[in-house]
């Protein structure tokens, strides 16, 4: 889901009896006399943090932990039963990692591997749901149109880790920057576009204009980091819908305008 979870929402996977789960990669069962004293002292001294753990195992794929199951309640399980429990983790990881491949397969063609926000065609489509939702609140929307100039001159001379490391760097400060509702995507490899919701021309041009503060750092940081074999810029543009009505622009004309005062 795209809200993340609250922290106390769940108890931390680096502590405890789940911590010692999570890094060993074996199942802890209560009672199970093959664990040993320890492991059981652990889970009696990590009850009152986050809740009684009866059972807990780990999701492994490719070597890599990516998530931990924790039971806090189930009936008697006999010792002779154990070996059930141990099939059903191999469903249920199973059943998982199948879900995360699903997941990743979908976003593939939706989010940018090296930025992380979301293609062209992605940011078009959420683009215009966002514009609808807004016109039909009464809203006025903000495209903000922001250029890296300098990093397509860094690919051409093979320095493509580089580039990438500020592709990331400038989209997750965005993103840092942006409130729920909004939407980012990234054009052309060097071009983001921004949809602010709910923010009229003025309030968009203090919020762009902090953006490129914050961004010409970076490429201040990057220039001095290349020893000044390619100069980094900022560019950026910004167009408002003005007053909700029948002739409010659609998201072409808002992203024409924002690039062409870019």
């Amino acid at each position: 889901r795209r809200v993340e979870p609250d922290e106390l929402d769940f108890p931390s996977a680096r502590a405890g009896i789940i911590g010692h789960v999570v890094t060993s990669g074996k199942g802890y069962y209560a009672g199970d006399p093959a664990q040993g004293e320890l492991v059981e002292q652990l889970a009696a001294n990590d009850h009152s943090r986050s809740g009684e753990c009866v059972w807990c195992f780990a999701i492994r794929m490719d070597h890599r932990t990516i998530g931990v199951v924790q039971v806090n309640e189930m009936t008697p399980v006999s010792h002779a039963d154990r070996v059930r429990l141990r099939t059903i983790e191999g469903f249920i990881s199973l059943c998982w990692t199948t879900l995360t491949e699903t997941c990743r397969g979908r976003l593939a063609g939706s989010i940018d591997p090296v930025s992380g926000v979301m293609t062209r065609d992605a940011f078009v489509e959420a683009g215009k749901r966002s514009l609808r939702a807004s016109y039909e609140r009464g809203e006025p929307v903000a495209m903000c149109n922001i250029s890296i100039e300098g990093l397509r001159t860094l690919t051409d001379n093979g320095q493509w880790d580089l580039a990438n490391q500020i592709l990331y760097e400038v989209s997750s400060l965005i993103k840092d920057r942006l409130r729920r509702g909004d939407e980012i995507g990234v054009f052309d490899g060097s071009r983001f576009l921004l949809l602010l919701r709910g923010v009229d021309s003025e309030l968009a041009m203090l919020i762009a204009r902090q953006l490129m503060d914050r961004l010409e750092t970076v490429c201040e940081d990057r220039k001095r980091r290349s020893s000044g074999q390619v100069k980094l810029s900022v560019r950026c543009g910004v167009a408002g819908s003005g007053i909700v009505n029948s002739s409010a622009p659609d998201l072409r004309t808002l992203i024409a305008r924002a690039a062409g005062n870019c």
